[in-house]
């Protein structure tokens, strides 16, 4: 009787550590924020034809919808634009802090060239 019991607490011990370690992992990961964003747009003309060329567009994460707090930011120089199509990593060149994404509705801004 003795070591039926001890071998049920081993047992009982080792299905909870195993346990634990599944849970753990998967409970820190979906607190992470992320570091880098993929984002991908069209660009056209405003005769609707696509855009080929390579241009300067600013990304702004706002805390309200009427682009006024601003919360982070980031100029991209030179991107890409095949058949009006880009694709950029924010975060890429100005890291996004852990601070920017606390659960509350975030809006994306997207400046493109020259345009205000």
């Amino acid at each position: 009787m003795k070591t039926s019991h001890s071998l049920s607490c081993l047992l009982g011990a080792f299905i909870l550590l195993t346990i634990g370690l599944f849970i753990i992992p998967i409970a820190s990961s979906q607190a992470a924020v992320p570091q880098l964003i993929n984002y991908q747009g069209k660009l056209t003309k405003s005769t609707g034809a696509s855009l080929d060329t390579t241009i300067q567009m600013v990304f702004t994460i706002y805390a309200d919808s009427n682009g006024t707090a601003s919360k982070w930011s980031e100029s991209q120089s030179s991107v890409k634009v095949e058949k009006g199509v880009f694709n950029v990593l924010l975060g890429s060149t100005n890291a996004i802090p852990d601070s920017v994404f606390n659960g509350s509705i975030r809006y994306l801004g997207v400046k493109v060239g020259s345009d205000p």
